[in-house]
């Protein structure tokens, strides 16, 4: 609808909830933010899917960790991070009556990462047509650099 460029358009995708969903478990494994890589994808709330084969502890793989992660075996029980992320936005307006503060800085952070070209990877939606044997007008969540 814009006219932009394919390119010059993104979504903010499943940041904000993938930023919620590293945050947790780090909390869960005591571990300092940055040892720690995790993503969650589709659309935003409760029909996100977490992605237990990509999060890595310091490279390892958190499966590697906790061979049950994400199945009905969990003994650690990891799903309830991931109920906890698709459930945090009605957390949010049930306690405050809005959510517009937490996605407000997700986009600020994507903002200044390409307006200050950090080079950042960041998890975007972005128009994927004539990608992955896609040839309809459809946006998806995907790990994007960020470049000016």
């Amino acid at each position: 609808m814009s006219r932009f460029p394919k390119n010059h358009v993104i979504g903010s995708s499943c940041n904000l909830d993938s930023t919620r969903f590293h945050y947790l478990v780090v909390e869960k494994r005591g571990l300092h933010p940055s040892s720690c890589h995790g993503c969650v994808l589709g659309e935003h709330g409760d029909s996100t899917v977490s992605v237990w084969s990509v999060v890595n502890v310091a490279g390892v793989g958190l499966q590697q960790l906790s061979p049950d992660i994400g199945t009905a075996q969990d003994k650690e029980n990891w799903k309830d991070i991931h109920k906890m992320v698709a459930d945090s936005a009605y957390e949010v307006i049930k306690l405050k009556g809005y959510s517009n503060w937490a996605i407000g800085l997700s986009v600020a952070e994507l903002t200044e990462s390409i307006g200050k070209n950090l080079k950042q990877i960041c998890l975007v939606s972005s128009m994927v047509k004539g990608m992955y044997g896609i040839e309809d007008e459809v946006f998806l969540s995907r790990y994007s650099v960020q470049t000016i």
